[in-house]
């Protein structure tokens, strides 16, 4: 027997949604800014900016992925959390109490980074030690203690999880369980040991590099080149090929790689979206040599 108790994610969802818009739309406009200059120190200040919010992107991208995948499921036997690529396994003897967070007497602090909607992370806590913190509302939040540290979660129903947990206690587990953990390594591993995708990956990864090189190289050497448009254009318009075959080669690592590991395509099909993703880039690279030449 096994209850799945999930958070309320609309908060988070919708807040993830407008900083990934804003981080996208600034990045965007700041490199298409930038292949419109011609004063090279200042398209490259721009491409600098413009790339780098690329890290906020990702990593908003990230948590909401996280978010939308994040359950809690109570058994007998132990206390299953699951967030993004990550599962972690707490046998039920491992718990030593659960209780919501509002029954203590002082707030408990948050991780750095947060934000209403989005509590992930750990913060060291006097008198718990480490604690993890896979929640997304504050008045929702269960103190779990274990051994070493504790864990902080916010099911949309807290008291029924708290009964639930409490019921499951008095029971017992009538199987031993370990604790295990889960996370990116152990995934990536299982795409890695496939030696057909491994070839593709590394192909589609040296693609995209070969890719950004040429631009520079032609960039540094030409002032100006002959846009699709037919049009005689700047140089650095170039930029926008490699931020395209950027965004292909990313989508389609993720996608690929999300279903490879899910099963619910034929592995075919993923070899040929990746296969797609080095097809791309090796097209964008021969339109940058005709545009030059």
């Amino acid at each position: 027997m096994e209850t799945e108790f999930l958070p309320a994610k609309r908060n988070g969802t919708w807040i993830l949604g407008v900083l990934l818009l804003v981080f996208l739309a600034a990045s965007l406009l700041l490199i298409y800014s930038a292949s419109q200059d011609p004063v090279r120190s200042s398209y490259l200040l721009k491409l600098a900016c413009g790339i780098a919010l690329w890290a906020p992107l990702l990593f908003c991208l990230k948590r909401m992925y996280e978010l939308r995948t994040m359950t809690y499921r109570l058994s007998r036997s132990a206390l299953t959390l699951r967030w993004g690529v990550r599962q972690l396994v707490f046998p039920m003897d491992m718990i030593r109490w659960a209780r919501s967070a509002a029954d203590f007497e002082h707030e408990l602090p948050i991780p750095f980074f947060s934000f209403p909607g989005c509590i992930l992370g750990r913060r060291k806590i006097a008198g718990l030690g480490e604690t993890r913190f896979l929640a997304v509302d504050k008045k929702q939040m269960i103190l779990i203690a274990l051994p070493e540290g504790a864990l902080v979660i916010s099911p949309q129903d807290r008291e029924a999880f708290i009964r639930t947990y409490e019921k499951m206690y008095e029971l017992g587990s009538p199987e031993k369980v370990a604790y295990s953990a889960s996370g990116i390594t152990d995934l990536w591993n299982r795409v890695w040991q496939d030696q057909t995708a491994k070839r593709l990956l590394v192909a589609s990864l040296a693609a995209v590099l070969l890719l950004w090189v040429f631009l520079g190289i032609l960039m540094a050497s030409l002032r100006q080149v002959m846009w699709v448009s037919l049009e005689i254009v700047p140089a650095n318009r170039l930029i926008l090929l490699g931020v395209l075959g950027s965004f292909i080669w990313a989508g389609n690592l993720l996608l690929g790689v999300y279903f490879y590991l899910q099963e619910q395509v034929q592995r075919g099909m993923v070899y040929l979206l990746w296969g797609a993703s080095l097809l791309s880039i090796l097209i964008l690279i021969a339109a940058a040599a005709i545009m030059s030449f």
